[in-house]
Protein backbone atom coordinates (compact mmCIF):
# COMPACT_ATOMS: atom_id res chain seq x y z
CA UNK A 1 0.00 0.00 0.00
CA UNK A 2 1.09 3.65 -0.84
CA UNK A 3 1.96 5.90 2.37
CA UNK A 4 -0.34 8.51 0.94
CA UNK A 5 -3.30 5.71 0.74
CA UNK A 6 -2.28 4.51 4.23
CA UNK A 7 -2.78 8.16 5.84
CA UNK A 8 -6.23 8.45 3.99
CA UNK A 9 -7.73 5.23 5.28
CA UNK A 10 -5.87 4.68 8.86
CA UNK A 11 -8.14 4.75 11.94
CA UNK A 12 -6.84 6.66 14.74
CA UNK A 13 -8.00 4.90 17.47
CA UNK A 14 -11.60 6.19 18.61
CA UNK A 15 -11.62 8.31 21.78
CA UNK A 16 -8.01 8.69 21.85
CA UNK A 17 -8.25 12.42 22.39
CA UNK A 18 -10.75 12.09 24.85
CA UNK A 19 -9.40 9.67 27.07
CA UNK A 20 -5.53 9.49 27.28
CA UNK A 21 -4.32 12.80 28.47
CA UNK A 22 -1.21 13.52 29.88
CA UNK A 23 0.88 11.21 31.56
CA UNK A 24 3.60 13.65 33.69
CA UNK A 25 6.45 12.02 35.34
CA UNK A 26 4.88 11.66 38.92
CA UNK A 27 7.76 13.67 40.51
CA UNK A 28 6.38 16.70 39.59
CA UNK A 29 2.67 16.12 40.91
CA UNK A 30 2.09 18.74 43.62
CA UNK A 31 -1.25 21.27 43.80
CA UNK A 32 -1.37 22.21 40.60
CA UNK A 33 -1.71 18.93 38.95
CA UNK A 34 -0.86 18.06 35.40
CA UNK A 35 -4.38 17.38 34.24
CA UNK A 36 -5.77 20.96 35.62
CA UNK A 37 -2.84 22.93 33.40
CA UNK A 38 -2.23 20.64 30.27
CA UNK A 39 -4.39 18.13 28.21
CA UNK A 40 -1.54 16.98 25.68
CA UNK A 41 -2.13 13.08 23.96
CA UNK A 42 1.12 11.47 23.57
CA UNK A 43 1.34 9.60 20.35
CA UNK A 44 3.28 6.80 22.05
CA UNK A 45 0.43 5.97 23.90
CA UNK A 46 -1.80 5.34 21.04
CA UNK A 47 -3.97 2.20 20.56
CA UNK A 48 -3.68 -0.13 17.39
CA UNK A 49 -6.88 -1.66 16.47
CA UNK A 50 -6.41 -5.27 15.08
CA UNK A 51 -9.61 -7.25 13.89
CA UNK A 52 -8.71 -11.15 14.34
CA UNK A 53 -9.89 -13.64 11.80
CA UNK A 54 -10.04 -17.29 11.97
CA UNK A 55 -10.34 -18.97 8.85
CA UNK A 56 -11.42 -22.32 8.78
CA UNK A 57 -11.93 -24.86 5.50
CA UNK A 58 -14.67 -27.60 5.74
CA UNK A 59 -15.69 -29.77 3.28
CA UNK A 60 -19.68 -29.48 2.76
CA UNK A 61 -20.20 -33.01 0.63
CA UNK A 62 -18.08 -35.85 1.33
CA UNK A 63 -14.90 -36.31 -0.82
CA UNK A 64 -11.35 -37.75 -1.60
CA UNK A 65 -8.39 -36.59 -3.43
CA UNK A 66 -5.39 -34.90 -3.70
CA UNK A 67 -7.27 -32.45 -0.63
CA UNK A 68 -8.13 -35.04 1.51
CA UNK A 69 -6.55 -38.28 1.61
CA UNK A 70 -8.53 -39.39 4.61
CA UNK A 71 -11.23 -42.25 4.37
CA UNK A 72 -14.08 -40.39 3.48
CA UNK A 73 -16.25 -43.47 5.28
CA UNK A 74 -15.06 -42.34 8.00
CA UNK A 75 -15.59 -38.73 7.59
CA UNK A 76 -17.99 -36.33 10.57
CA UNK A 77 -18.58 -33.23 9.29
CA UNK A 78 -20.71 -32.08 12.45
CA UNK A 79 -17.85 -33.58 14.03
CA UNK A 80 -14.88 -31.54 12.30
CA UNK A 81 -17.17 -28.07 12.76
CA UNK A 82 -17.01 -28.96 16.31
CA UNK A 83 -13.47 -29.02 16.39
CA UNK A 84 -12.89 -26.14 14.70
CA UNK A 85 -15.53 -23.98 16.94
CA UNK A 86 -13.19 -25.54 19.95
CA UNK A 87 -10.16 -24.35 18.15
CA UNK A 88 -11.37 -21.20 17.75
CA UNK A 89 -12.44 -20.81 21.26
CA UNK A 90 -8.79 -21.93 22.25
CA UNK A 91 -7.54 -19.51 19.61
CA UNK A 92 -9.23 -16.59 20.69
CA UNK A 93 -7.81 -16.84 24.79
CA UNK A 94 -4.32 -17.62 22.76
CA UNK A 95 -4.85 -14.15 21.26
CA UNK A 96 -5.85 -12.31 24.31
CA UNK A 97 -2.79 -13.59 26.40
CA UNK A 98 -0.37 -12.84 23.47
CA UNK A 99 -1.42 -9.77 22.42
CA UNK A 100 0.82 -6.96 23.62
CA UNK A 101 -0.91 -4.03 25.61
CA UNK A 102 -0.72 -1.82 22.61
CA UNK A 103 -3.07 -3.64 20.82
CA UNK A 104 -6.76 -3.24 20.75
CA UNK A 105 -8.41 -6.43 20.02
CA UNK A 106 -11.60 -5.67 17.85
CA UNK A 107 -14.13 -7.94 17.59
CA UNK A 108 -13.12 -11.88 15.97
CA UNK A 109 -14.85 -13.27 13.57
CA UNK A 110 -14.86 -17.01 12.37
CA UNK A 111 -14.51 -17.29 9.46
CA UNK A 112 -16.02 -20.45 7.73
CA UNK A 113 -16.07 -21.97 4.05
CA UNK A 114 -15.99 -24.78 2.38
CA UNK A 115 -13.32 -26.33 -0.77
CA UNK A 116 -14.94 -23.26 -3.46
CA UNK A 117 -13.08 -21.04 -1.26
CA UNK A 118 -16.23 -19.07 -1.45
CA UNK A 119 -17.01 -16.61 1.85
CA UNK A 120 -20.99 -15.87 1.83
CA UNK A 121 -22.32 -12.29 1.97
CA UNK A 122 -22.96 -12.84 5.56
CA UNK A 123 -19.80 -13.51 6.72
CA UNK A 124 -18.25 -10.97 4.51
CA UNK A 125 -20.25 -8.26 6.70
CA UNK A 126 -18.91 -9.60 9.93
CA UNK A 127 -15.52 -9.41 8.74
CA UNK A 128 -15.61 -5.49 7.49
CA UNK A 129 -18.68 -4.36 9.75
CA UNK A 130 -15.65 -2.77 11.81
CA UNK A 131 -13.26 -2.18 8.88
CA UNK A 132 -13.52 1.95 9.22
CA UNK A 133 -11.71 0.96 12.82
CA UNK A 134 -9.83 -1.41 11.64
CA UNK A 135 -6.00 -0.91 11.54
CA UNK A 136 -4.59 -4.20 10.29
CA UNK A 137 -6.27 -7.46 9.99
CA UNK A 138 -4.68 -10.51 11.97
CA UNK A 139 -5.36 -13.91 10.09
CA UNK A 140 -4.77 -17.81 12.15
CA UNK A 141 -5.18 -20.94 11.10
CA UNK A 142 -5.99 -20.47 7.17
CA UNK A 143 -6.18 -17.56 4.84
CA UNK A 144 -9.39 -15.63 4.20
CA UNK A 145 -10.04 -15.62 0.40
CA UNK A 146 -10.37 -12.31 -1.28
CA UNK A 147 -9.82 -10.79 2.22
CA UNK A 148 -7.49 -8.31 -0.05
CA UNK A 149 -10.19 -7.03 -2.27
CA UNK A 150 -12.36 -6.40 0.11
CA UNK A 151 -10.16 -4.03 2.23
CA UNK A 152 -7.11 -1.77 1.86
CA UNK A 153 -5.72 -1.99 5.19
CA UNK A 154 -3.09 -4.04 6.03
CA UNK A 155 -3.10 -7.61 6.27
CA UNK A 156 -0.82 -10.05 8.68
CA UNK A 157 -1.08 -13.45 8.23
CA UNK A 158 0.42 -15.91 11.39
CA UNK A 159 1.18 -19.44 11.56
CA UNK A 160 4.64 -21.12 10.25
CA UNK A 161 2.68 -22.83 6.89
CA UNK A 162 2.73 -21.79 3.30
CA UNK A 163 -0.46 -19.12 3.77
CA UNK A 164 2.18 -16.71 5.75
CA UNK A 165 4.41 -16.64 2.49
CA UNK A 166 1.39 -16.99 0.03
CA UNK A 167 -0.68 -14.23 1.61
CA UNK A 168 1.97 -11.58 1.77
CA UNK A 169 3.27 -12.91 -1.92
CA UNK A 170 0.44 -12.52 -4.01
CA UNK A 171 -1.18 -9.09 -2.35
CA UNK A 172 2.25 -7.12 -2.56
CA UNK A 173 2.28 -8.21 -5.84
CA UNK A 174 -0.93 -6.38 -5.98
CA UNK A 175 0.69 -3.17 -4.46
CA UNK A 176 -1.03 -4.12 -1.16
CA UNK A 177 0.01 -4.48 2.37
CA UNK A 178 1.08 -7.88 3.82
CA UNK A 179 3.23 -9.60 6.41
CA UNK A 180 3.93 -12.90 7.24
CA UNK A 181 4.38 -13.96 11.12
CA UNK A 182 6.32 -17.12 12.06
CA UNK A 183 4.71 -16.77 15.93
CA UNK A 184 2.66 -14.37 17.46
CA UNK A 185 5.87 -13.24 18.92
CA UNK A 186 6.65 -11.90 15.73
CA UNK A 187 3.54 -10.89 15.20
CA UNK A 188 3.50 -8.77 17.96
CA UNK A 189 6.61 -6.74 16.33
CA UNK A 190 5.07 -6.60 13.08
CA UNK A 191 1.97 -4.92 14.80
CA UNK A 192 4.16 -2.44 16.60
CA UNK A 193 5.95 -1.16 13.63
CA UNK A 194 2.67 -0.47 12.17
CA UNK A 195 1.62 1.02 15.58
CA UNK A 196 4.55 3.49 14.95
CA UNK A 197 3.71 4.92 11.59
CA UNK A 198 0.20 5.56 12.76
CA UNK A 199 1.78 7.30 16.01
CA UNK A 200 3.74 9.24 13.64
CA UNK A 201 0.49 10.31 12.08
CA UNK A 202 -1.01 11.56 15.02
CA UNK A 203 2.19 13.65 15.76
CA UNK A 204 2.25 17.18 15.58
CA UNK A 205 5.02 19.61 16.03
CA UNK A 206 5.32 23.09 17.75
CA UNK A 207 7.99 24.40 15.77
CA UNK A 208 9.27 28.12 17.24
CA UNK A 209 11.23 29.74 14.77
CA UNK A 210 10.43 33.22 12.57
CA UNK A 211 12.21 31.57 9.23
CA UNK A 212 14.44 29.70 7.45
CA UNK A 213 17.98 31.34 7.72
CA UNK A 214 19.23 29.57 4.10
CA UNK A 215 22.71 32.08 4.80
CA UNK A 216 23.37 31.21 8.37
CA UNK A 217 26.15 29.04 8.05
CA UNK A 218 24.76 26.68 11.45
CA UNK A 219 21.23 26.23 10.22
CA UNK A 220 20.00 22.67 10.04
CA UNK A 221 20.03 22.23 6.22
CA UNK A 222 19.59 18.76 6.51
CA UNK A 223 16.38 19.27 8.69
CA UNK A 224 12.82 17.59 6.73
CA UNK A 225 10.71 20.43 5.15
CA UNK A 226 7.19 20.53 6.78
CA UNK A 227 5.55 19.94 3.79
CA UNK A 228 7.19 16.64 3.32
CA UNK A 229 6.80 15.81 7.06
CA UNK A 230 2.91 15.52 6.16
CA UNK A 231 2.99 14.40 2.95
CA UNK A 232 5.18 11.00 3.78
CA UNK A 233 4.55 10.49 7.49
CA UNK A 234 1.22 12.10 8.06
CA UNK A 235 2.75 14.70 10.61
CA UNK A 236 1.44 17.59 11.02
CA UNK A 237 3.15 21.05 12.05
CA UNK A 238 2.07 24.73 13.41
CA UNK A 239 5.23 27.19 12.87
CA UNK A 240 4.80 30.50 15.53
CA UNK A 241 7.39 32.98 16.01
CA UNK A 242 9.70 33.54 18.82
CA UNK A 243 8.35 36.96 19.84
CA UNK A 244 4.86 35.20 19.80
CA UNK A 245 6.39 32.52 22.37
CA UNK A 246 8.30 35.15 24.64
CA UNK A 247 5.07 37.34 24.83
CA UNK A 248 3.17 34.65 26.06
CA UNK A 249 6.26 33.16 28.57
CA UNK A 250 5.93 37.13 29.81
CA UNK A 251 2.36 36.22 30.53
CA UNK A 252 1.86 33.32 31.63
CA UNK A 253 5.00 34.22 34.95
CA UNK A 254 2.87 37.13 35.56
CA UNK A 255 0.08 34.02 36.39
CA UNK A 256 -0.07 32.79 39.66
CA UNK A 257 -1.07 29.42 38.94
CA UNK A 258 2.22 28.70 36.42
CA UNK A 259 4.31 30.55 38.89
CA UNK A 260 3.78 28.67 41.73
CA UNK A 261 4.19 25.69 39.19
CA UNK A 262 7.20 26.65 38.08
CA UNK A 263 8.85 27.80 41.18
CA UNK A 264 7.68 23.97 42.51
CA UNK A 265 9.13 22.23 39.59
CA UNK A 266 12.49 24.36 40.11
CA UNK A 267 12.87 22.95 43.81
CA UNK A 268 12.49 20.00 43.05
CA UNK A 269 14.99 19.26 40.23
CA UNK A 270 17.44 21.59 42.67
CA UNK A 271 16.99 19.42 45.25
CA UNK A 272 17.10 16.11 43.69
CA UNK A 273 20.18 17.22 41.43
CA UNK A 274 23.52 15.28 42.55
CA UNK A 275 25.29 19.02 41.86
CA UNK A 276 23.71 22.37 41.57
CA UNK A 277 25.10 25.39 40.09
CA UNK A 278 22.73 27.74 39.70
CA UNK A 279 20.75 29.80 42.02
CA UNK A 280 16.80 28.43 42.02
CA UNK A 281 15.30 31.44 40.37
CA UNK A 282 17.21 31.14 37.30
CA UNK A 283 16.10 27.35 37.37
CA UNK A 284 12.38 28.60 37.71
CA UNK A 285 12.95 30.75 34.34
CA UNK A 286 14.26 27.71 32.34
CA UNK A 287 11.48 26.03 33.74
CA UNK A 288 8.61 28.61 32.99
CA UNK A 289 9.82 28.20 29.37
CA UNK A 290 9.06 24.41 29.29
CA UNK A 291 5.31 25.32 30.86
CA UNK A 292 5.05 28.14 28.21
CA UNK A 293 6.32 25.64 25.59
CA UNK A 294 3.18 23.04 26.38
CA UNK A 295 0.71 25.69 26.97
CA UNK A 296 1.58 27.09 23.51
CA UNK A 297 1.72 23.34 22.45
CA UNK A 298 -1.89 22.87 23.95
CA UNK A 299 -3.29 26.10 22.02
CA UNK A 300 -2.47 25.06 18.81
CA UNK A 301 -2.91 21.00 19.62
CA UNK A 302 0.28 20.00 19.15
CA UNK A 303 2.02 17.12 20.84
CA UNK A 304 6.01 17.53 19.74
CA UNK A 305 8.05 20.54 19.95
CA UNK A 306 11.60 21.80 18.93
CA UNK A 307 12.64 25.88 18.67
CA UNK A 308 15.42 27.44 16.65
CA UNK A 309 18.71 28.34 18.94
CA UNK A 310 20.58 30.64 16.52
CA UNK A 311 17.24 32.71 15.98
CA UNK A 312 16.38 32.74 19.56
CA UNK A 313 20.23 33.80 20.95
CA UNK A 314 20.21 37.07 18.45
CA UNK A 315 16.84 38.39 18.86
CA UNK A 316 18.41 38.95 22.43
CA UNK A 317 15.21 37.48 24.02
CA UNK A 318 16.62 34.81 25.57
CA UNK A 319 19.01 36.90 26.92
CA UNK A 320 16.25 39.38 28.29
CA UNK A 321 14.63 36.42 30.12
CA UNK A 322 17.55 34.21 31.01
CA UNK A 323 16.18 30.93 29.81
CA UNK A 324 17.42 28.52 26.75
CA UNK A 325 15.06 25.67 25.64
CA UNK A 326 17.58 22.95 26.73
CA UNK A 327 15.78 22.17 30.23
CA UNK A 328 12.43 22.33 28.08
CA UNK A 329 13.63 19.59 25.70
CA UNK A 330 15.04 16.87 28.44
CA UNK A 331 11.82 17.29 30.22
CA UNK A 332 9.70 17.01 27.82
CA UNK A 333 11.37 14.35 26.63
CA UNK A 334 11.23 12.41 29.91
CA UNK A 335 7.22 12.91 29.84
CA UNK A 336 7.04 11.06 26.51
CA UNK A 337 6.51 14.05 24.15
CA UNK A 338 9.14 14.86 21.36
CA UNK A 339 11.26 17.68 22.13
CA UNK A 340 14.04 18.69 19.68
CA UNK A 341 16.90 21.28 19.56
CA UNK A 342 17.47 23.66 16.99
CA UNK A 343 14.12 23.40 14.94
CA UNK A 344 15.51 20.19 13.74
CA UNK A 345 12.42 18.35 12.34
CA UNK A 346 14.59 15.74 10.66
CA UNK A 347 15.88 14.44 14.42
CA UNK A 348 12.59 14.95 15.76
CA UNK A 349 11.24 12.44 13.56
CA UNK A 350 14.31 10.10 14.76
CA UNK A 351 13.58 10.55 17.98
CA UNK A 352 9.70 9.78 17.55
CA UNK A 353 10.55 6.72 15.71
CA UNK A 354 12.90 5.47 18.61
CA UNK A 355 10.36 6.86 21.46
CA UNK A 356 7.34 5.60 19.84
CA UNK A 357 8.89 1.55 18.98
CA UNK A 358 11.07 1.42 22.29
CA UNK A 359 9.19 3.44 24.85
CA UNK A 360 12.75 5.54 26.20
CA UNK A 361 13.77 9.15 25.87
CA UNK A 362 16.40 9.43 23.29
CA UNK A 363 19.20 11.55 23.75
CA UNK A 364 20.43 13.80 20.36
CA UNK A 365 23.15 16.32 19.47
CA UNK A 366 25.66 16.82 16.91
CA UNK A 367 27.54 14.24 16.31
CA UNK A 368 31.45 14.08 14.71
CA UNK A 369 34.48 11.52 15.09
CA UNK A 370 35.35 11.68 18.03
CA UNK A 371 39.19 10.05 17.63
CA UNK A 372 39.23 8.32 14.00
CA UNK A 373 41.85 6.11 15.43
CA UNK A 374 39.81 4.30 17.76
CA UNK A 375 36.46 4.23 16.01
CA UNK A 376 34.78 6.97 18.97
CA UNK A 377 32.41 9.01 18.09
CA UNK A 378 30.69 12.23 19.66
CA UNK A 379 27.37 12.90 20.05
CA UNK A 380 27.27 16.48 22.34
CA UNK A 381 24.20 18.56 23.58
CA UNK A 382 22.96 19.68 26.66
CA UNK A 383 19.35 17.54 26.73
CA UNK A 384 19.55 14.13 28.29
CA UNK A 385 16.53 12.94 29.50
CA UNK A 386 15.44 11.68 32.89
CA UNK A 387 13.80 8.48 30.90
CA UNK A 388 16.46 7.81 28.61
CA UNK A 389 16.57 3.91 30.21
CA UNK A 390 12.84 3.45 29.37
CA UNK A 391 9.73 5.63 31.05
CA UNK A 392 9.18 2.31 33.53
CA UNK A 393 12.54 3.03 35.12
CA UNK A 394 13.34 5.49 38.03
CA UNK A 395 14.33 8.71 37.25
CA UNK A 396 18.28 9.23 35.94
CA UNK A 397 20.77 11.00 38.52
CA UNK A 398 21.65 13.95 36.71
CA UNK A 399 23.74 17.72 37.45
CA UNK A 400 22.21 20.95 37.18
CA UNK A 401 24.50 23.22 35.02
CA UNK A 402 23.92 26.62 33.21
CA UNK A 403 24.50 27.17 29.91
CA UNK A 404 26.46 30.85 30.02
CA UNK A 405 29.30 31.51 31.88
CA UNK A 406 26.60 34.05 33.22
CA UNK A 407 25.13 30.91 35.38
CA UNK A 408 21.39 31.25 33.42
CA UNK A 409 19.63 28.44 30.88
CA UNK A 410 19.45 25.54 33.46
CA UNK A 411 20.53 22.18 31.74
CA UNK A 412 20.23 19.12 32.84
CA UNK A 413 23.64 16.58 32.65
CA UNK A 414 24.02 13.05 32.94
CA UNK A 415 27.21 11.01 33.08
CA UNK A 416 27.38 8.78 30.33
CA UNK A 417 30.17 7.16 31.84
CA UNK A 418 28.12 5.31 34.25
CA UNK A 419 26.86 2.95 31.44
CA UNK A 420 30.45 2.56 29.71
CA UNK A 421 30.19 -0.68 27.33
CA UNK A 422 26.44 -0.71 27.18
CA UNK A 423 24.73 -0.80 24.10
CA UNK A 424 23.11 2.64 22.13
CA UNK A 425 21.61 2.68 18.42
CA UNK A 426 21.54 6.27 16.74
CA UNK A 427 19.51 6.86 13.81
CA UNK A 428 18.58 9.66 11.03
CA UNK A 429 16.87 10.44 7.89
CA UNK A 430 17.99 12.10 4.89
CA UNK A 431 16.52 15.62 3.80
CA UNK A 432 13.98 14.15 1.93
CA UNK A 433 12.68 11.42 4.42
CA UNK A 434 13.09 8.55 2.22
CA UNK A 435 16.08 6.80 4.20
CA UNK A 436 17.17 6.39 7.88
CA UNK A 437 20.35 6.02 8.63
CA UNK A 438 21.01 3.29 11.83
CA UNK A 439 24.56 3.26 13.63
CA UNK A 440 25.07 0.93 16.43
CA UNK A 441 27.49 1.56 19.15
CA UNK A 442 28.34 0.76 22.85
CA UNK A 443 29.02 3.83 25.43
CA UNK A 444 32.54 4.67 26.18
CA UNK A 445 32.54 7.44 28.23
CA UNK A 446 31.69 11.33 28.92
CA UNK A 447 33.03 14.65 28.44
CA UNK A 448 32.31 18.42 29.51
CA UNK A 449 29.77 16.99 32.48
CA UNK A 450 30.21 19.55 33.81
CA UNK A 451 31.16 22.80 32.05
CA UNK A 452 29.11 26.16 30.96
CA UNK A 453 27.96 25.88 27.17
CA UNK A 454 26.75 23.26 25.03
CA UNK A 455 29.40 20.72 26.43
CA UNK A 456 28.33 17.41 27.35
CA UNK A 457 29.39 14.70 25.04
CA UNK A 458 28.38 11.27 24.96
CA UNK A 459 31.28 9.32 23.35
CA UNK A 460 30.42 6.17 21.80
CA UNK A 461 32.68 3.32 20.31
CA UNK A 462 31.47 2.39 16.60
CA UNK A 463 32.48 -0.45 14.22
CA UNK A 464 33.88 2.07 11.94
CA UNK A 465 34.19 5.61 12.60
CA UNK A 466 34.84 6.40 8.72
CA UNK A 467 31.68 4.44 7.03
CA UNK A 468 29.65 6.28 9.52
CA UNK A 469 31.40 9.77 8.59
CA UNK A 470 30.71 9.17 4.94
CA UNK A 471 27.35 7.73 5.28
CA UNK A 472 25.96 10.27 7.45
CA UNK A 473 26.76 12.77 4.48
CA UNK A 474 23.54 11.32 3.40
CA UNK A 475 21.82 12.75 6.44
CA UNK A 476 23.47 15.48 8.35
CA UNK A 477 24.75 15.77 12.06
CA UNK A 478 21.82 15.54 14.69
CA UNK A 479 21.20 12.26 15.43
CA UNK A 480 18.71 10.49 18.38
CA UNK A 481 20.26 8.26 20.58
CA UNK A 482 18.35 5.43 22.19
CA UNK A 483 20.23 2.88 25.03
CA UNK A 484 20.33 -0.31 23.46
CA UNK A 485 20.54 -2.46 20.39
CA UNK A 486 18.08 -2.06 18.14
CA UNK A 487 19.44 -1.84 14.71
CA UNK A 488 17.29 -4.76 13.40
CA UNK A 489 14.04 -3.71 14.61
CA UNK A 490 14.68 -0.05 13.30
CA UNK A 491 15.59 -1.84 9.78
CA UNK A 492 12.45 -3.82 10.05
CA UNK A 493 10.70 -0.39 10.84
CA UNK A 494 12.02 1.52 7.99
CA UNK A 495 10.42 -1.48 5.53
CA UNK A 496 6.64 -0.63 6.81
CA UNK A 497 6.98 3.16 6.54
CA UNK A 498 8.48 2.65 3.61
CA UNK A 499 12.03 3.37 3.93
CA UNK A 500 15.60 2.56 2.63
CA UNK A 501 18.26 1.57 5.05
CA UNK A 502 21.54 1.74 6.36
CA UNK A 503 23.23 0.38 9.25
CA UNK A 504 26.99 0.94 10.39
Amino acid sequence: MKRREFIKTGSLACGFMATSGMLMNKAFAGDFTESELFNIPRPKDIKLNVKPLFGIRVPIQLHEGPCRSEDPLTWDRQKELNNGKREYEEWKETLRKSMPSFVNLLDPVYVLYAGDHIIDLKTWNEITTQDEDTDVYLLSRYRIPGLGSHTDKPIVMVGNRCASMDVPALLKSQGKESYGALDYEDASSILDNIRVRKALMFTKILIVSDGEWDYEFNAVRSKIKTSVLQERFGIGSEIIPISEMMDNYARLEKDGKYDKEAQRIAKHLADNAGRNDMALDDVRKSVMYYLTAKNMMQKYGCNAFTATCQEFCVSRLAMKYRVTPCLTHALLKGEGYVSACEGDTNVAVAMAIEMYRFDKAPYMGNSFIHDVSKNLVGIHHDVPALKMHGYDKEDSPYHLIPFTERKWGATIRYDFSKDKGDDVTFCRLTPNGDKILIVKGKIDGVEGLDKYGCSLRAVIKVADARKYFKSAQQTGHHFAVVYGDYSEQLSNLADVMGLESEIV
